[in-house]
């Protein structure tokens, strides 16, 4: 017997067609609730277009959106028990948001909440804007007091800070108008639970994690905050999450990290 490929040879349409993106920017769903299913993909785009959600029948284009950022995921789940059945929603994750798309148009927008920063770091990022630590000597004493912080609690904005080479240290602090209080944390990865039935069409909540190691469940009805989670002690980020079982009954959501 001859060797079998595994391989298939599929004829995907034009040159025209050019897509820069990720797994989790892709998605097949039935947008129109007709039967047939369509590639979701939230694509990069050209560096004169910007990112767009791209929506293709087949091999052919049918739609576009354009997006405010590239995009961090993309998911689409159904948030309504009406009859008929109304189309699914279109979520699209990036930097500290989600744009939530019905019927193709702009439907909603969440914004992850703000963090409070740790006392003992908001202390040194007063004396960093105090004018009278403005030099080189103070800069390092105070850079090395923000160093001796865990990590697992420091804000991605400290993080950063600490990066820089002390020349653009005190430039960075020249660009900051007044104590940071709060740090807003952005979006790792996003994936939908069924809330309370596994059919097909059942309502789906939305599960977001961040950067700073925290997992959102959003309900799907009003899109605010039904439980959050903290993923450990140690400062690890959400990269990839699997969601089990319902939100209502009982389940498992499988969640793959990495080091901030």
């Amino acid at each position: 017997m001859g060797s079998t490929s595994r391989w298939l040879d599929v004829e995907v349409g034009t040159n025209e067609i050019h897509l820069d993106s990720l797994p989790s920017n892709v998605v097949v769903a039935d947008i129109h609730n007709d039967n047939e299913f369509k590639l979701v993909v939230g694509d990069f785009g050209k560096p004169n277009e910007g990112p767009k959600i791209k929506i293709f029948k087949g091999a052919m284009q049918m739609a576009d959106m354009l997006l405010p950022d590239l995009p961090l995921g993309v998911v689409c789940f159904y948030a309504s028990e009406t009859s008929p059945k109304s189309a699914p929603l279109i979520a699209v994750a990036f930097s500290s948001c989600v744009y939530v798309y019905r019927n193709l148009k702009l439907f909603y927008k969440y914004y992850l909440p703000s963090i409070e920063l740790n006392k003992s770091e908001l202390d040194v990022w007063k004396q960093l804007k105090d004018p009278v630590n403005n030099n080189e000597e103070s800069i390092i004493l105070l850079t090395k007091k923000l160093s001796s912080i865990p990590t697992d609690v420091l804000s991605r904005q400290s993080l950063s800070f600490l990066a820089l080479p002390m020349d653009q240290k005190l430039e960075y602090l020249d660009t900051i108008d007044e104590d940071p209080k709060k740090f807003q944390p952005e979006i790792s990865c996003v994936t939908t639970m069924k809330l309370s039935s596994n059919d097909k069409h059942a309502v789906s909540c939305l599960v977001i994690g961040s950067e700073s190691g925290h997992v959102y469940y959003l309900d799907p009805h009003t899109f605010t905050q039904m439980a959050m989670a903290r993923l450990s002690s140690v400062k690890t980020v959400p990269y990839q999450m699997i969601a089990t079982g319902l939100y209502n009954v009982d389940f498992r959501l499988t969640v793959a990290t990495r080091y901030l």
